[in-house]
């Protein structure tokens, strides 16, 4: 019924509340709309953090009942985000059994990576690219004088593993969108490389498959400089080091990045550096 919604409205606003302000004040609310309509009508919440008026806590909430629209991802700071994520529950990919992946490098970066989704190798340490492809990725940023610590903040579509490192759903991915969106808005980055095609299609309106349109530059209307490129799984799956191969153009990539983070004011460049293999 409309009275049930707009019950259910309310304790969903006020369970994320809890994260943010007076936990007592609130918990008798809920207590309150738990008595005006079944429990089966209102979001869960797990693994509740104990009440305290300084600074945020962490949460959990049942994505049976409660999807990211009825979250606020409005943190204050980075830290706050990443301590919400590692303590997300009954997300869409939890079942698969990974365990939740952030982030690796630097959340002051201006040049930030998006991929796909942890692999096994990222999965049992919790950081994103760290596996072979990983090693790739920091072995071509180190060719044009990027450290993968302190010049890149790498993080990837979905927060879990996919099991057995099948390509994530479209749902998976729309569920974990709003964290995305929360890292880009905290971190701020100038630069953006989307890493493989699904991270292309999911923030470009790009009908051409990647192979077509790695290397180039898009503006989306945030300010930002967008670019495709090759997923370095991609490359390990085509490792040949000849003129047009993947390999080869992502090296051309990985330099015009590189200019375009110099042409901002960002970096520094010896002028007789290039990548090389």
């Amino acid at each position: 019924s409309t009275s049930s919604h707009h019950l259910h409205m309310q304790a969903a606003r006020l369970q994320t509340a809890l994260v943010f302000k007076n936990c007592e004040r609130i918990r008798a609310r809920l207590s309150f709309l738990s008595c005006c309509a079944p429990t089966s009508t209102l979001p869960s919440v797990t693994n509740r953090a104990s009440c305290s008026t300084t600074g945020r806590k962490r949460y959990t909430v049942s994505a049976s009942s409660l999807t990211p629209r009825d979250l606020s991802f409005d943190f204050e700071s980075h830290a706050d985000l990443v301590r919400a994520l590692q303590a997300l529950q009954d997300d869409p990919l939890q079942r698969d059994g990974g365990r939740i992946v952030t982030f690796r490098g630097n959340p002051q970066s201006k040049l930030f990576i998006i991929g796909e989704g942890p692999g096994a190798e990222e999965d049992r340490l919790g950081i994103p690219f760290v596996g072979e492809s990983g090693q790739l990725l920091d072995r071509i940023l180190a060719s044009v004088q990027l450290d993968s610590e302190s010049d890149v903040y790498v993080t990837n579509l979905v927060k879990r593993r996919p099991l057995n490192n099948r390509d994530p759903t479209a749902d998976e991915i729309h569920y974990y969108r709003p964290w995305l969106e929360a890292e880009l808005r905290l971190v701020n980055p100038h630069v953006v490389v989307l890493a493989g095609r699904h991270a292309m299609k999911s923030f470009l309106n790009e009908k051409q498959g990647i192979t077509k349109v790695h290397g180039q530059w898009y503006d989306i209307g945030d300010g930002r400089w967008w670019m495709p490129v090759f997923h370095p799984s991609y490359l390990l799956r085509n490792p040949q080091w000849k003129p047009g191969a993947p390999k080869a153009l992502m090296w051309q990539d990985a330099n015009a990045i590189k200019d375009k983070l110099l042409d901002l004011g960002h970096g520094h460049s010896d002028p007789s550096f290039r990548a090389t293999r």
